[in-house]
């Protein structure tokens, strides 16, 4: 039997393990092992010593997998190890966090009542745990913080190599999801049901390649566009080699943006505006479909975003590839790859440069608003705080505004902007985060940043009175997408692009027994009805996307269409 260090005090479990252990020669099956991880899990937020961290639960689930005792056995030795520690009552919890409603779509403990390997003894203590909270402690949750931390989780290098330890990243991962995810009741598939799928894959995956390939599809299974795993385990999945140009999948084909290795490029005879159809004679939509069960993400649109990053990656430098030229002359060529390199993914982002930004050599800076005929642009991204007042002085006389939301920023700062549109302050959202003193329901907060942001805009009668339009795509995501639901309180504001990531609230991370971290949005983003934007994101009034011949052409389709809004009027 393996060894495993426990807190003192945990002699009585020892003892309980080992007069079972030298008797039981048994593995448990995949049902009672998806019974384990429920009440393992409940226990480990719910019980006071256990959630105090006054027990070491990693040991105790540990010691239960390496002796592999009757299943009835293990719940009422759990119970009564537990009972036994001793917890910090000088500080009872006289309720939930203070809340403006309570969220339960994700709270249900159904399954204790339902599940026929708990025995009536240990189901009632279960509900007296979950109805008694007054002693619940955070120690496996939270760090002075609104959302999930893991910090308190212990690491085991190399541990993966062990069927027990593997079992413990899921179970440690799948409760998280079950009790601290705010959006659990939106995925496609019911959460205990991918604890079932993937106990026995889990199981199994006894080499690296393996285990990163069900540890990617299972961080997949959370429908969520923040979702990832770092450091990213896709270079072992889809090779570490990508290709030596940018691009962009459109309609079933990769049109070539940008060159990165003009050397491997010229000799292959590749050039921007190419189109590929296959890749080593596989045609790219069977390639995306194959890659698309590992990669997170909320919604189809953001699906095509990120499956394409990897159509092109292999273990091997050299590819053939096949397509057509912009006049359509068709081509079969071999070409290099490149290195992928984590932290210069160069060819994340497809898209071509944006012809309205300019860098002025003369004044050092970044033009980033201007204007068109009667219309003004901004890239909201590169927005200063410092210049909203001179530029929305600028833009008073205009017609319109475009507001391009397609690039990313988190700088509260710019809430400035909306000083300008609005006539009086608007209240524009509300968030859940965790209740941890009643893991699985959560507390709607009547702001989404803080009190100071729960409004933007102030009172202005001098207020922008040109129509609005804002430009979102795929790329529209997390705080573009916070803008995006303030952009939306506009009157008469017009939306043109395509669905965003539907991907909004905190990053969080899980932590791996192996040091590396599973990423999930961690806090709930509603408006002020209810409504998510989580996997829904935000839906264009106008959808456009750019075509294969836009892309070769650089032009910019959805700027093009808000143009002609705006100056149709």
């Amino acid at each position: 039997m393996k060894k495993h260090i426990l807190l003192p005090g945990i002699t009585f479990l020892i003892c309980y393990n080992i007069s079972v252990s030298q008797a039981q020669t048994k593995q448990y099956s995949n049902n009672e092992l998806f019974s384990i991880a429920r009440v393992w899990g409940f226990m480990k937020y719910y019980h006071p010593a256990v959630s105090q961290g006054k027990v070491n639960w990693d040991s105790v689930l540990l010691v239960t997998l390496d002796n592999a005792k009757p299943i009835q056995q293990v719940f009422s030795g759990w119970l009564t190890y537990a009972n036994t520690v001793t917890f910090d009552t000088t500080h009872p919890i006289t309720g939930s966090e203070p809340c403006d409603s309570i969220d339960r779509r994700n709270a249900d403990l159904s399954w204790i009542q339902t599940n026929n390997t708990i025995p009536a003894i240990v189901k009632k203590e279960l509900y007296r745990l979950a109805g008694n909270r007054q002693y619940i402690g955070t120690y496996y949750s939270r760090a002075e913080s609104n959302r999930y931390s893991g910090k308190a989780e212990k690491k085991y290098p190399d541990a993966i190599f062990n069927e027990q330890y593997r079992l413990l990243d899921l179970f440690r991962a799948w409760n998280v999801i079950e009790y601290f995810y705010p959006y659990k009741y939106a995925l496609d598939k019911k959460w205990n049901t991918v604890l079932q799928q993937f106990i026995p894959l889990f199981r199994t995956a006894d080499r690296k390649t393996k285990y990163d390939s069900v540890l990617a599809k299972f961080t997949a299974t959370i429908d969520d566009s923040h979702s990832d795993i770092e450091p990213a385990a896709n270079y072992v999945l889809f090779g570490e080699y990508g290709p030596p140009f940018a691009f962009l999948y459109i309609d079933s084909v990769a049109v070539v943006t940008r060159i990165v290795d003009a050397a491997l490029c010229d000799a292959a005879g590749i050039t921007t505006g190419d189109v590929i159809r296959s890749v080593n004679n596989m045609p790219l939509p069977v390639i995306f479909k194959a890659n698309s069960p590992y990669v997170p993400a909320s919604n189809p649109s953001v699906k095509r975003r990120e499956v394409y990053r990897y159509l092109f990656n292999g273990t091997t430098d050299k590819m053939k590839l096949s397509g057509y030229k912009k006049d359509h002359t068709p081509f079969i060529t071999e070409t290099g790859r490149i290195k992928r390199v984590y932290q210069n993914e160069w060819f994340h982002e497809g898209y071509p440069d944006n012809p309205l930004l300019q860098f002025d050599t003369t004044i050092q800076q970044l033009i980033y608003a201007r204007i068109i005929g009667h219309t003004g642009y901004i890239e909201f991204s590169s927005l200063q705080p410092a210049h909203i007042d001179s530029i929305m002085q600028m833009m008073q006389q205009t017609k319109g505004l475009i507001i391009d939301l397609r690039g990313y920023t988190d700088n509260g700062a710019l809430l400035k902007i909306f000083d300008h549109l609005f006539t009086e302050p608007v209240f524009w959202g509300k968030k859940s985060q965790p209740d941890f003193y009643a893991p699985g329901k959560f507390c709607y907060v009547d702001n989404v940043i803080n009190k100071s942001f729960k409004y933007a805009g102030k009172q202005n009668s001098n207020a922008y009175r040109g129509k609005v339009v804002v430009l979102i795509n795929e790329t529209t995501q997390s705080a573009q997408e916070l803008w995006a639901m303030i952009f939306k309180k506009i009157p008469g504001v017009t939306f043109i692009g395509s669905q965003t990531a539907g991907a909004d609230g905190n990053m969080t991370q899980i932590p791996l027994t192996d040091g590396r971290k599973i990423i999930f949005s961690g806090l709930g983003i509603y408006y002020p009805n209810g409504q998510e934007t989580q996997r829904i994101g935000i839906i264009p009034d106008i959808v456009i996307r750019p075509t294969v011949e836009n892309i070769q052409q650089n032009k910019d389709p959805l700027v093009q269409r808000a143009l002609q809004l705006i100056e149709k009027q």
